[in-house]
């Protein structure tokens, strides 16, 4: 069986939300609850949207990661919410957590994309697995996978070889204790993304990386992220401020910002 069918095969597929549609559905929320508060100011309405991420095979039910201390508060592993500034904590894997300073309000969907429709931008933490993080052989046009190695800088390197990509600035760093590589990552704006490979839901966006759990981050032209590749405690993991070209130089300063607030916690099965 070739890559490329084994990635078809993956039951678990997850495809993270464009920045546009982030920002449409945060302004989606902000109309329906001021039609709330204006028809009655006493009832409290819940809304449950859809989530930007397709699981297929859950095996368990997410919880929130736990605070390390008393004024962290924890974030739900699912669904949406609308999060006041403050200090959270989220979850990247069963056994990792960290805590993130939000600078101001901020939607954060399915415990893992914090956002603001009037703050463009995302910021992230995903797993990169050791042992399950893929490279496409061509971002548009083969997506089939190649295995990469283990390590932060294995990572970089590999996606520094990457057609199409635009990567810069890549440079030893240290987060929070944790040794690995930081990297800009562009995808030219004006490239023709039409004629990519689709896979699943993605259309007209390249394939970054993808990994062996089924996970695959996707984005189009004019994309421009901000990465931050680690090794904590021999779990590889990526921060990313992942912007468009609507981001201003404040924009990408607030997401640096918020990288520099992480401090990695453990987490628990």
């Amino acid at each position: 069986m070739s890559d490329l069918d084994k990635l078809r095969d993956l039951t678990d597929q997850v495809r993270p939300p464009s920045l546009e549609s982030l920002a449409g559905t945060a302004r989606r929320r902000d109309r329906r609850v001021a039609a709330v508060a204006a028809a009655c100011a006493t009832v409290l309405v819940a809304v449950v949207g859809a989530s930007f991420l397709q699981h297929g095979d859950e095996r368990s039910t997410p919880q929130p990661a736990r605070p390390a201390h008393a004024d962290v508060r924890a974030v739900p592993a699912s669904g949406e919410a609308n999060l006041p500034p403050g200090r959270y904590s989220l979850r990247v894997t069963p056994t990792l957590g960290y805590e993130v300073d939000v600078p101001g309000r901020r939607y954060v969907d399915d415990g893992t994309f914090l956002h603001h429709p009037d703050a463009p931008g995302v910021f992230l933490v995903t797993a990169a697995p050791a042992d399950g993080t893929l490279l496409p052989r061509h971002p548009c046009t083969d997506k089939s996978g190649i295995t990469v190695g283990p390590t932060p800088r294995a990572l970089a390197r590999g996606l520094t070889t990457q057609p199409v990509l635009d990567i810069r600035r890549t440079s030893p760093v240290t987060l929070s204790g944790a040794t690995g590589v930081f990297l800009e990552v562009r995808v030219p704006p004006d490239f023709d993304a039409t004629t990519c490979q689709v896979l699943g839901e993605t259309k007209d966006d390249l394939l970054l990386f993808s990994t062996t759990e089924g996970t695959r981050w996707t984005w189009g032209p004019g994309y421009v992220g901000r990465w931050w590749i680690l090794d904590v405690g021999g779990e590889r993991v990526v921060v990313m401020n992942a912007c468009d070209r609507t981001c201003t130089a404040k924009d990408l300063r607030t997401l640096a910002k918020m990288s520099e607030s992480i401090t990695f916690t453990p987490g628990s099965e």
